[in-house]
């Protein structure tokens, strides 16, 4: 069972890292309407695959090619769905001899196929033809060929290529869903545990798709997309691990392992953890401070009292400690 799920890891790293990185150029791009497409476009911690009614997508001339070539390549369509937690985005999966293909239909980014690979001996190579991704980071024992706007023939020769002499494991088709939701989840955790997107992986994106902005207003997307990821792994958690997140007399949060220091303190400024006027101080002071050690002195400075608790720790949606501290009336 390991295997399906580093195959099915292989599958869906494309389409987390295509749609982070279409996520930051959209805020890159529409940098006054970041509240309003925030909610639509940015990457969940958790999807579903529901079976889809809705063909009317592979109906259209690029899905006809693709999945004509894939077939004369000799993979097997399997069953499409739909991505619940990323509305409009729809896949097609394809199975070969221990090869698997899946086709992703995104309402911006358009159509594209990745080929994916897992050797007996824990090899793991996805080429894809996505428009976007390389940005982002991937797992260390994840080989990722991006070869935009190439062929799916061409992929397929650069496929082989990439595992030659390897020997594949099998992916089987009644198993797909289940494993690509549980891997997606595994993913997402492995980027949520390194603190999110990075700065580098923010430029990249910038770079890659030549987006004017100034410095101002890119400092400003970048904290805004850093406190909007803190906020997802809060409703993650909480969601997660059914966890009170509201008493009339408590506030509760989370303290991640790894985070951006200037938009965690805005995060605690918004549970009344820290006041409002403490953000830009204290986000001097602790820039290169973690998470936990920052959260520790500031607490050790509330009297004792009003101090937060530690509730629990978790290691999925990502790693992180909740706390909860009285409510403080004015």
């Amino acid at each position: 069972m390991a295997l399906f799920f580093q195959i099915i890891g292989g599958i869906v790293i494309t389409v987390i890292l295509l749609i982070l990185a279409v996520y930051l150029f959209i805020r890159f791009k529409f940098k006054d309407m970041l509240d309003m497409d925030a909610d639509e476009n940015r990457t969940p911690l958790v999807i579903h695959l529901n079976e889809s009614f809705d063909g009317s997508w592979l109906e259209e001339p690029e899905a006809i090619h693709s999945i004509k070539a894939l077939r004369s390549l000799g993979f097997i369509k399997g069953k499409a769905y739909d991505v619940i937690g990323m509305p409009g985005v729809k896949l097609l999966a394809f199975f070969n001899q221990g090869h698997a293909a899946v086709l992703y239909s995104h309402p911006m980014a358009g159509l594209w196929v990745d080929l994916v690979f897992l050797g007996e001996s824990g090899e793991d190579v996805t080429v894809s033809n996505a428009m976007s991704g390389s940005e982002i980071d991937t797992r260390p024992e994840c080989i990722k060929i991006h070869l935009p706007n190439a062929t799916i023939n061409e992929l397929w020769e650069r496929f082989q290529e990439s595992t030659e002499g390897m020997s594949a494991s099998s992916i089987q088709a009644e198993n797909f869903r289940t494993f690509f939701e549980t891997a997606y989840q595994k993913d997402m955790a492995f980027i949520a545990n390194k603190g999110g997107i990075s700065r580098a992986e923010f430029m990249r994106v910038k770079r890659n798709n030549d987006i004017k902005i100034s410095d101002e207003d890119l400092e400003r997307a970048f904290l805004d997309t850093k406190l909007q990821e803190i906020e997802q792994w809060h409703e993650a958690v909480f969601s997660a691990h059914d966890l009170e997140d509201y008493e009339s007399d408590h506030t509760f949060f989370i303290v991640p392992e790894t985070a951006y220091a200037r938009a965690f303190l805005q995060y605690l400024a918004d549970y009344d953890v820290i006041p409002e006027a403490a953000v830009a101080p204290l986000g001097d002071k602790f820039l290169n401070s973690t998470a936990p050690d920052l959260f520790a002195e500031i607490n050790q400075g509330i009297s004792e009292k009003l101090r937060a608790n530690h509730v629990t720790s978790v290691e999925l949606p990502l790693k992180a400690a909740v706390f909860s501290k009285p409510y403080v009336y004015d």
